[in-house]
């Protein structure tokens, strides 16, 4: 134990003076803990793992047996760092849990440091040896002892007890609180240890959430009465027996996703995982952390690890959808995991084995893309090993019946609801419609007219569109790219080709010009008649 060397020359030396004088009593430390004190402090200890609990219970103790005594507990962060984690004090009752102070300038700093007792026997308002003292002794404390809680040599907190003036800390309690220091010490690592406990199990609910919002396991439920989805649920069902890649073609709404689900449930993958990572809806500088992860400190707000979705996806299968939005700098790195099943993480040098079959869906052009240089060949040869093409729904005719029937009964499953009655009638002015948004679009008509309408028939007023239809025959249905290149081309010719500038086409669309260029180069837009090269970035 050090010495806390005094300055006022009445203070006494701690038990254990540096400087080799006479030890108080060599003999307390090693005595049976016999004493009642001690026997209550230990059956504290042991009836609960709360640690405030045990503080209380210990803070009481000690009044009844020394009078007002005020006793403080900390946690160590690191070496400058030290929080605050109960005080009982009938006098001082602050500063309050949670708060972090410096150890370089408090008494819990040098007896950390020093991993022994510090003593300060007679508290003086004037000193300047401690944080702490100028405070208590304010309060009417006299003497102050601080003790490291340690275990297994790590010095994890310290236990503060501030005594009353006129009874000395040394004569009056120090060996029973040294003892009682000892008990903290294991009462702190036990509630370390549970709080550890709690938060790996907090992380781990956590990550059970988000892989029930991305690992399917339901089946597909698909209708396929008609010859054109006949024919791709034949394919589905062969391609799902092997590990082969496929790519799940077709318009937005068209069922890719749902098929890609009903492919791994019929798969030796089935027990696995199915995760599906959109990767259009992430942001493209997320991109890469997302599927393959990252270590601490990658990049700014990478706080821990993170398993990517190709780990995640480990055993079972990934889908990709949307494969068409991933950047040219992702596209490389999926090749590479496509090819060798090993991904590194970002910021990682470590290679790990993953053993994923890859599902890729898409309804943009990727032959249209590759030819332009925005996705690379490679892996369009890579994913494409066995495509798989979804019709529209305007093209399912003998489908569409009891399609509709199928999601009616599903969405009145969802809304707690005996499903309604389908006619004839209502089917033909369904059918009449055709659907540029294909079964999302139907289905989220039906839920709509499921909530409004009367409970046992399903009633269509007017279907989606009949407005247009009413006026005139509505305009052609474009593809996503191609309105967003006729909307790029259509600012450039109004700025005649100027991007930067306050008339420039950017600041029309509200872009910043790097953002726009860009997009320029990934829809393949320019002023009509313009040949000249993309602008780069």
């Amino acid at each position: 134990m050090a010495t806390e060397t005094p300055t006022p020359p009445h203070d006494h030396a701690p038990p254990h003076p540096a400087g080799g004088g006479a030890p108080h009593d060599p003999h307390a430390l090693h005595r049976a803990p016999t004493d009642p004190l001690l026997e209550e402090a230990i059956t504290t200890l042991l009836s609960t793992v709360d640690l405030e609990t045990v503080l209380e219970r210990i803070g009481a103790l000690l009044r009844r047996h020394f009078g007002v005594t005020r006793i403080a507990l900390h946690r160590r962060l690191d070496e400058r760092w030290a929080e605050v984690l109960f005080i009982d004090d009938p006098r001082l009752p602050y500063p309050g849990r949670g708060h972090r102070f410096d150890l370089r300038r408090s008494i819990s700093g040098a007896a950390l440091e020093r991993k022994a007792a510090v003593v300060v026997e007679h508290l003086d308002p004037g000193a300047q040896r401690f944080d702490e003292e100028r405070r208590l002794s304010l309060a009417g404390y006299g003497s102050l002892a601080c003790f490291p809680l340690i275990l297994d040599r790590n010095a994890i907190g310290t236990l503060e007890i501030a005594h009353i003036p006129g009874e000395g800390m040394i004569d009056h309690c120090y060996h029973h609180a040294e003892r009682v220091a000892r008990l903290v010490a294991i009462a702190l690592h036990n509630s370390l240890m549970v709080e550890e406990v709690h938060r790996l199990n907090r992380l781990l609910a956590r990550e059970n959430a988000d892989l029930k919002q991305q690992v399917v396991r339901g089946a597909g439920g698909y209708v396929a009465e008609g010859p054109a989805m006949r024919q791709v649920m034949e394919e589905a069902r062969r391609v799902a027996a092997t590990d082969a890649a496929v790519l799940i073609r077709g318009e937005t709404g068209t069922g890719k996703e749902g098929l890609a689900r009903a492919i791994h449930e019929a798969s030796p993958r089935a027990t696995g995982p199915l995760v599906v990572v959109n990767l259009g809806a992430i942001p493209e500088g997320l991109i890469e952390s997302e599927l393959f992860g990252h270590e601490k400190g990658a990049f700014t707000g990478a706080t821990s690890r993170k398993r990517g979705q190709f780990e995640r996806a480990h055993g079972g299968t990934l889908v990709l959808d949307e494969i068409g939005d991933a950047p040219l700098a992702v596209q490389v790195r999926l090749l590479r995991a496509l090819q060798d099943h090993r991904i590194r993480r970002v910021g990682g040098d470590e290679e790990i084995g993953v053993d994923v079959r890859v599902i890729a869906a898409t309804h943009r052009p990727l032959e249209e893309m590759v030819a332009n240089g925005r996705f690379r060949e490679d892996l369009y040869y890579r994913i494409n090993a066995f495509p798989i093409q979804l019709p529209p729904l305007r093209a399912r005719g003998d489908d569409f019946a009891p399609l509709v029937r199928h999601l009616v009964a599903r969405i009145a499953g969802r809304l707690n609801r005996r499903p309604p009655a389908v006619g004839t009638a209502a089917i033909e002015r369904l059918r009449a419609y055709p659907w540029p948004g294909n079964v999302r679009e139907l289905e989220n008509f039906l839920e709509r007219a499921l909530i409004i309408g009367p409970a046992d028939e399903l009633v269509v007023e007017q279907p989606l569109g009949s407005a247009l239809a009413a006026g005139g025959e509505a305009e052609t249905v474009v593809t996503f790219d191609q309105g967003v290149r006729a909307l790029l081309e259509c600012a450039l010719t109004q700025t005649h080709g100027k991007i930067y500038g306050p008339d420039g086409a950017a600041a029309r669309l509200g872009l910043k010009p790097t953002t726009l260029q860009g997009k320029l180069r990934r829809f393949a837009a320019r002023t009509p008649g313009d040949r000249r090269p993309l602008p780069r970035a």
